[in-house]
């Protein structure tokens, strides 16, 4: 929390006020993510482009999601928990 709150440029207290847990905040940067990814996506697709043009931009928008640094490390967490939740069994 003090690398974030050092980023943000604020200092843990704050951070803590709004975000209590770290879970909370996690939550509030994957709502935000989120919220980013369709209102880029809707943009695209609402857009004045050609029917033709729609899928072609689409999918530069979706590529462009795929290659991002913060996109690719939420994805990555997203991928550990629920390993994390899941009961595999021992090899023998």
């Amino acid at each position: 929390m003090l690398e974030i709150a050092n980023r943000a440029g604020a200092s843990k207290k704050t951070i803590y006020s709004r975000y209590p847990t770290k879970a909370g905040l996690f939550a509030a940067v994957v709502t935000r993510k989120s919220l980013e990814l369709q209102e880029s996506f809707a943009a695209t697709l609402q857009s004045k482009r050609t029917l033709e043009k729609v899928p072609e931009a689409f999918g530069h928008d979706l590529m462009r999601a795929m290659s991002n640094v913060q996109l690719r490390a939420l994805y990555k967490i997203f991928i550990g928990e629920s390993l994390g939740a899941v009961d595999v069994p021992e090899r023998e």
